[in-house]
């Protein structure tokens, strides 16, 4: 079984291995943008998403900027380029940009590690966070 995560399962036969961020220019320069390997998995992953899709003028500088919020992690960008058929690179970013200031780490069985799904919903469609809060919410209601 492969996982990913930025925290450790902490199994018996769990193998860590570090992934390094992917490469991205240090300012918008849009022939190193275009070159840079973080957002080659963006424009890859929302191609295959969003027919048409395309690093252009006018996205190029939002895409940067995610991958870049993003710490080039490629999993993350994974992520948010699977949103490319509901979003635009620049609302994508907008909604980047409202993440939570606060982490939580502790057991993972308390009910407060699961506001990582709240970084998510930012994303989400309200239908889909209105059902993960139903269900947590009854997960997490004592029982009498």
């Amino acid at each position: 079984m492969i996982t990913t995560s930025r925290a450790a399962l902490r199994l018996r036969a769990e193998r860590r291995y570090q992934a390094a961020p992917l490469a991205l220019p240090a300012n918008a320069d849009a022939q190193a943008i275009d070159t840079a390997p973080a957002v080659a998995l963006f424009v890859e992953r929302a191609e295959a998403v969003e027919w048409g899709f395309q690093l252009s003028n006018q996205t190029r500088n939002d895409v940067w900027a995610i991958c870049a919020r993003l710490d080039g992690l490629p999993l993350a960008i994974e992520l948010a380029a699977a949103r490319a058929d509901q979003f635009t690179p620049a609302d994508l970013l907008a909604h980047l940009a409202r993440r939570l200031a606060v982490l939580h780490d502790g057991p993972r069985d308390w009910p407060g590690l699961n506001c990582a799904l709240c970084v998510h919903c930012q994303i989400w469609p309200k239908p889909i966070c209105a059902s993960i809060n139903t269900r947590r919410q009854w997960h997490t209601t004592p029982m009498h």
